[in-house]
């Protein structure tokens, strides 16, 4: 079984969205699957983000496709619709449903992949098949639990919060290893969770919004634009940039442009007009992956915000891999490891979170002296060839897989 792996490796991930939902898994399956490794995916109907079923999709028991030779399961689950509640009930009935599938599935891997979105239950079916046929489990981990429920129940003292503490260290010792988008998360899980994750399973997310050599060189006007690209959610912190936009709104020469949706779109949108903000923040909603080359091309920087209200603040956010590869100067207002990222890169500057004064001078900053970051576009995708291709993540995560099968 060893030698066949090796060569032929079968590989069963296990999440709850997929292609055509924006996750960067589909990217990670189909990479492997070029390079002859054998991939099928558990997962469900994709509902993300409206909450409702795809067009060309009908939410049946069980539906089995091949997306670019990979094998994607389809299980019939309860789409995330709107209001937490009913994000809450989507997400207990994947679990319960990729459970009970994993009872009667017999087909045989070599590993199981767990892609741990929100929330942490999504590892246990990918437990349960790696413990019934006694093959081992890799977890990436995209987001800490139960850091991850302060933003709805801000008191980690709460009796329920100390449960789903000690439920999620359950969980996730279960994992044979543990890959982390951010070194800090490593502090997390050893100094808050008594986890050991070993420093060299450290694996940041690859850029998925643009490809190869496609030329994103500004389009040149007589305005600094800059694009805030992604999902418009509490954690992204738009009152804050609200906030700091307000501070120098009858400062000239600068736009804001937000592109992407989420749970505080509509707030921040009703809160810009009722503010008369509407020429310095413009919003387009949600585009589809190919139109963004468009609004990169438009960008003279790109924005990079996260709120710092717990220890998801340590997270690099996924976007931040992208402004890099369309080779784009990045103002942030961040902690965590993003600012290291920053630093070594010299790809921009970045403002204390959770700040508008600070932001506001950092986008001053930009607009008064742009020839002092000239080399931050360049520098920004050399950083991101050297350390954020898919290509890498793949090598380092083949290396992982590998090592956990021997």
């Amino acid at each position: 079984r060893i030698g066949r792996t090796l060569s032929k490796m079968k590989i069963l991930v296990i999440c709850q969205y997929y292609y055509p939902g924006t996750f960067r898994i589909h990217e990670i399956t189909q990479e492997l699957v070029r390079r002859d490794y054998r991939v099928t995916v558990l997962t469900t109907y994709p509902n993300y983000p409206e909450g409702k079923i795809y067009d060309g999709y009908v939410n049946k028991e069980t539906k089995r496709e091949v997306i670019n030779g990979v094998d994607v399961i389809r299980i019939s689950s309860r789409p995330r619709k709107t209001g937490s509640i009913n994000l809450g009930l989507s997400f207990i009935d994947f679990y319960i449903k990729a459970s009970r599938f994993i009872k009667r599935f017999e087909e045989e891997f070599d590993v199981v992949y767990s892609y741990q979105l929100s929330p942490v239950i999504q590892i246990i079916p990918a437990y349960k098949y790696a413990k019934k046929h006694n093959v081992p489990l890799y977890v990436y981990c995209l987001d800490i639990w139960p850091e991850s429920i302060l933003d709805v129940f801000p008191s980690d003292k709460s009796l329920f919060y100390k449960l789903v503490k000690k439920w999620s260290v359950s969980i996730y010792k279960k994992a044979n290893l543990i890959g982390v988008t951010s070194q800090s998360f490593i502090d997390y899980f050893r100094d808050d969770l008594g986890i050991k994750v070993k420093g060299e399973h450290y694996l940041p997310q690859h850029s998925d919004d643009v490809k190869g050599n496609d030329d994103f060189t500004t389009e040149d006007n007589d305005c600094f634009d800059l694009f805030f690209m992604g999902n418009v959610g509490e954690s992204q912190n738009m009152d804050m940039v609200i906030d700091a936009v307000s501070l120098i709104k009858d400062i000239s020469g600068y736009k804001i442009h937000i592109v992407g949706e989420g749970s505080m779109y509509n707030h921040s949108v009703e809160r810009v007009q009722k503010e008369g903000l509407t020429e310095k923040i413009v919003f387009y909603g949600r585009k589809p992956y190919s139109e963004m080359p468009d609004f990169y091309k438009k960008a003279d920087a790109c924005l990079l915000t996260l709120a710092n209200v717990s220890k998801i603040g340590l997270t690099i956010p996924g976007k931040l891999q992208n402004y890099m590869a369309a080779g784009k100067p990045v103002i942030a207002s961040i902690g965590g490891d993003a600012p290291r990222v920053i630093n070594e890169s010299k790809c921009g500057i970045y403002a204390k979170p959770d700040d508008p004064k600070a932001l506001a001078a950092a986008i001053l900053e930009f607009v008064n002296n742009r020839g002092n970051y000239v080399e931050c576009g360049a520098n920004a995708r050399e950083y991101y060839l050297e350390n954020f291709t898919l290509e890498k993540h793949v090598d380092r995560l083949v290396e992982e897989l590998i090592e956990l099968v021997r």
